[in-house]
């Protein structure tokens, strides 16, 4: 995978992080719905946003500090590595599992679409969580994770005729 760009790499992050908000709004079944309609969807969101947009600033500082200007432009997958660190989403092996999502949602995302959640999270996990290489000198394999994730996230919001704006 080539590196990432700086948006790119902000967009993903985001989209890493927003799939949790998604869940909130759309679900299967009727009182499902009903239940997480009493959330406050942008509410949730924005908290997330405004701690991820929080860490990436801090994430960018730190590789930049640390990187030539050359390496740090092909550092971008590095300060999503930071990121989900900071959120609590990597194990101390550099990992995310079931247990690190579950951390992160029991910490922002209501319980109700804590389930769903999961379901969307559970195919780049088995793909890509394991396969994490926190030795990587470029971050890689998160950089590709993170793109799994934007990828699932953009199907499920398609097939859910999802609509960000709409939220809350």
């Amino acid at each position: 995978m080539t590196s990432l760009s700086k948006t790119g790499s902000i967009l993903c992050l985001a989209t890493f992080v927003i799939v949790f908000a998604l869940t909130i709004e759309k679900s299967s079944g009727v009182e499902d719905v009903e239940k997480l309609q009493l959330y406050d969807c942008k509410k949730v969101m924005g908290r997330i946003a405004k701690k991820t947009i929080k860490l990436f600033g801090q994430c960018t500082k730190e590789v930049k500090a640390n990187s030539t200007k050359e390496e740090f432009e092909k550092k971008m997958s590095c300060i999503i590595k930071c990121a989900l660190d900071k959120m609590h989403l990597l194990t101390d092996e550099g990992i995310v599992t079931k247990e690190t999502v579950q951390g992160f949602m029991d910490e922002m995302i209501p319980e109700d679409a804590h389930e769903i959640g999961h379901v969307l999270v559970e195919d780049c996990l088995s793909d890509h969580g394991s396969k994490l290489d926190k030795d990587q000198p470029y971050c890689e394999s998160y950089g590709e994770f993170t793109q799994c994730m934007q990828n699932t996230i953009g199907d499920f919001a398609e097939k859910a005729n999802c609509n960000i704006g709409a939220l809350g």
